[in-house]
C-alpha cells in the first residue's frame, strides 16, 4: 500500500499493440485451418461431456464453438498455419469445464467439470490427419 500511495502500476504501463495491429490479430485468428476431422474431433469431445455419468448438464455446442475458436487463436498467436488436437486438449478444460452441471451426488463426491472434461479428452480418440492438404 505504501508504493502505491503516490503512483498506480498501471500508469507506468505502455501499449503493446495498437488498434490496427489488435484488429489484424482478430481478423487472422479465423483463417486459421481446421481441419474437418478436428472439427469432429471437437463435437466428439463436447457430445462425450454430455454422455458423462457424472454430467448432469453438458457443454453445449456453443462451447464446442469456442473451443474451436479458441485454438484457432492459440495456433495464430503461436505462428501456426492450424490447429492442432494438442491445441484441443489444452484448452478442453479451461473452456468447457464451467459449463458443465454436475450432478449433486457426484459434485459431494469432489466431482468437478474439470474432471469430467479431463475425463473426456481421455476417451475421445484423437485424429491422426489434421494439417491442410
Amino acid at each position: 500500500m505504501k508504493a502505491q500511495r503516490e503512483a498506480h502500476p498501471l500508469d507506468a504501463l505502455s501499449p503493446v499493440a495498437d488498434v490496427a495491429q489488435l484488429a489484424a490479430g482478430q481478423e487472422a485468428v479465423p483463417r486459421v485451418f481446421v481441419h474437418d476431422a478436428l472439427v469432429r474431433y471437437v463435437q466428439r469431445l463436447v457430445a462425450e461431456t454430455r454422455r458423462h455419468p457424472h454430467a448432469a448438464w453438458g457443454a453445449s455446442p456453443r462451447g464446442a464453438l469456442g473451443l474451436m475458436r479458441l485454438a484457432q487463436s492459440m495456433a495464430a498467436l503461436r505462428g501456426e498455419p492450424f490447429v492442432t488436437p494438442d491445441h484441443v486438449k489444452r484448452l478442453a478444460e479451461p473452456v468447457l469445464a464451467h459449463r458443465i452441471v454436475v450432478k449433486p451426488r457426484s459434485r459431494v463426491q469432489g466431482v468437478d467439470g474439470g474432471r469430467i472434461v479431463a475425463e473426456s479428452v481421455e476417451r475421445v480418440e484423437v485424429p491422426i490427419d489434421y494439417g491442410p492438404a
